[in-house]
């Protein structure tokens, strides 16, 4: 019997690296949202709708769904903050109507929301595991935070297998944005100045290990403590990773920064993978480094 499931925003960078893990684990994955894909690309879905994503056209779905992954929404801390009421749109509310879809038409699926360690804000310099306070700087971790509680009520209320990620610092090949892009990019022109001190830490994830993650939520029994980490659990200065990249790119000048300070960017951003290692028995399997040269590869292969 086939097994169906739900990707939302599965037409961008994590909701693709989803799809295709779910596909290579033998369901029919069924892509929604906006963007555009290759036709090799269409090929990893059983169905895709091309729209934007609320109750009503959440409607043409008639399959039963074993799984429901909501990677829509906002993507950029900037943008959000150029754009509050569309990114609250496209988070908040296109969380609500998808989960009061699930309620009333897809109860027995489980879900897995992506939220963002955007929701924990500023936290000092310590591993941040999930019952820690969210305090976020952002419109974007604000946005989060609010789907979250919708999660949380959808669960406690109607008893639905809800469950919530929190990805750090994801990075891969393809991704055209973010620190590496902007890295590479100067590189390529010979820029090697960053906004920031470079003593700013983050933790580095593979899109991959993230899908990992999600599949291993889907693997298990409803579970008391449902929120998790999608990290490494490394903390890694900026300037170590930006001097990485640039010696790996071929860089031979010395990487500076410029002292500034960004008001939404942390000191410190750095998961406890705990929770999501015992209760999930799942692993990240690429390290930072591995990361890094991965993606210089790729751009300057492209």
């Amino acid at each position: 019997m086939d097994k169906f499931v739900l990707i939302t925003g599965a037409f961008g960078f994590l909701g693709y690296h989803t799809a295709l893990k779910f596909k290579r684990e033998g369901y029919q994955v069924i892509g929604f949202g906006l963007g555009e894909i290759t036709s090799r690309q269409k090929q990893t879905f059983y169905k895709c709708y091309f729209d934007y994503l609320d109750f009503t056209a959440l409607l043409s779905i008639k399959e039963k769904l074993s799984v429901v992954v909501h990677c829509a929404g906002s993507s950029s801390v900037s943008m959000v903050e150029k754009n509050v009421r569309e990114s609250f749109v496209s988070t908040v509310c296109c969380t609500n109507d998808l989960l009061e879809y699930v309620r009333l038409y897809q109860p027995e699926a489980k879900v897995v929301y992506f939220s963002s360690a955007a929701v924990y804000g500023d936290t000092g310099n310590k591993l941040i595991d999930e019952t820690g306070e969210l305090k976020p700087l952002s419109f974007y971790g604000e946005h989060k935070k609010i789907a979250e509680e919708l999660c949380h009520y959808y669960r406690n209320r109607f008893a639905l297998d809800i469950n919530i990620i929190r990805p750090f610092s994801i990075c891969g090949a393809g991704l055209k944005k973010q620190l590496l892009w902007d890295a590479c990019n100067k590189f390529k022109n010979g820029i090697t100045e960053f906004w920031g001190t470079g003593q700013e830490k983050r933790d580095w994830i593979s899109p991959s290990d993230v899908a990992g993650l999600v599949y291993a939520i889907t693997m298990q029994p409803k579970k008391e403590k449902y929120v998790f980490n999608a990290c490494n659990g490394e903390a890694v200065k900026n300037c170590d990773f930006l001097k990485e990249a640039a010696h790996y790119y071929g860089i031979n000048v010395p990487v500076i920064f410029n002292g500034n300070k960004n008001l939404f960017d942390p000191e410190n951003l750095v998961g406890n993978k705990n929770n999501a290692e015992k209760q999930l028995d799942w692993q990240a399997n690429q390290q930072w480094i591995d990361i890094v040269h991965k993606y210089v590869d790729w751009f300057k292969n492209n």
